[in-house]
């Protein structure tokens, strides 16, 4: 299964970037320019391509205000095509993320924003192999989240981090997911929320403590942000988004005093992770897993039980 995602810009079909992920070829640039060429075609007649079908792909064409075109190729078991619109959003709001809702639409020199857009790979990648991954965010468009026990020391070990970084928004990730969050990183839309986990989980794991400038593509496109993460224990990673200040070096003196006392219950939630419930929370045998949304909060539980590891099934939605 492959996937394919061009960049091109919309006013005169420069290829800006290209990624190839699956077990596909990349395909001969003739067929990407043909893609495109048929999307600027229906553009000049005042129409809009939006998807098209073959035996084996399902693609979809999005251009965004003044700047870019994103072309994307999937297998057909992939994604469907509603699905490919909302991915779409998704890797443009990742841009946006990374450079600037100002910086993408008015893209001043096309050759330096082929060389400063391979920043931004990493969480591309990640975005596009989403549906390999244990989240379903790239499907119900919800945050990925916990459901077990240790949630009161944890958020209060949070509360408690987040006042000293003098931030409001903070939220602790294990195994990718959230289990807590401050009221105010809740509040944050949806989509940068997930953007937020995708490129804490897309970064490298070495340094333990990083900080990264990003900009919220809903609450402030064009104001960066400062994104400090700290690794606690393999898998679990406490977020921040701060101001100038603290600098990162006085922060890091002071995650131990903060979350030593948490270890032992972050330990706990990782021991349940894949079934993420209780142990002592029954679950019918005849159930292999299940997935939980809410529409109001946008939150995604997803419960992956030991019973399925006998048909080597993950729960289907």
């Amino acid at each position: 299964m492959a996937v394919y995602l061009y960049a091109l810009t919309s006013s005169g079909g420069v290829p800006l970037y290209s990624r190839t992920l699956g077990d596909g070829k990349p395909l001969p640039y003739p067929v990407v320019a043909s893609l495109n060429g048929v999307h600027m075609y229906g553009k000049s007649g005042e129409v809009e391509l939006v998807s098209a079908d073959s035996e084996q792909y399902n693609i979809g064409w999005r251009s965004y205000p003044h700047s870019i075109t994103l072309i994307l190729v999937v297998d057909k078991s992939l994604y469907s095509k509603h699905q490919i619109d909302e991915l779409l959003d998704m890797i443009y709001d990742g841009m946006v993320m990374l450079f600037g809702q100002d910086d993408l639409m008015t893209i001043k020199n096309v050759e330096r924003f082929k060389r400063d857009i391979r920043v931004s790979y990493a969480l591309l990648d990640y975005i596009l192999q989403l549906h390999s991954t244990n989240s379903f965010s790239d499907i119900t468009q919800c945050v990925d989240v916990l459901a077990s026990r240790s949630t009161e020391i944890l958020q209060n070990s949070l509360n408690a981090f987040t006042d000293a970084a003098s931030s409001l928004h903070g939220c602790l990730l294990i195994n990718s997911k959230v289990k807590v969050a401050t009221p105010e990183w809740s509040s944050l839309g949806h989509r940068e929320q997930i953007l937020l986990c995708h490129m804490v989980n897309s970064l490298p794991q070495v340094p333990a403590a990083r900080d990264v400038p990003v900009y919220l593509p809903k609450t402030s496109p064009n104001v960066a942000q400062r994104l400090v993460t700290f690794t606690l224990l393999p898998g679990a990673e406490v977020c921040l988004l701060c101001g100038p200040t603290p600098s990162l070096s006085q922060l890091e003196k002071e995650v131990e005093r903060f979350w030593q006392p948490s270890f032992d219950a972050i330990k706990l939630v990782q021991s349940s992770v894949d079934r993420n419930l209780p142990k002592d929370t029954l679950v019918d045998s005849n159930v292999l897993g299940f997935v939980m949304l809410s529409n109001s909060s946008k939150k995604c539980l997803s419960c992956y039980t030991s019973e399925a590891d006998e048909y080597n099934h993950h729960p289907a939605v």
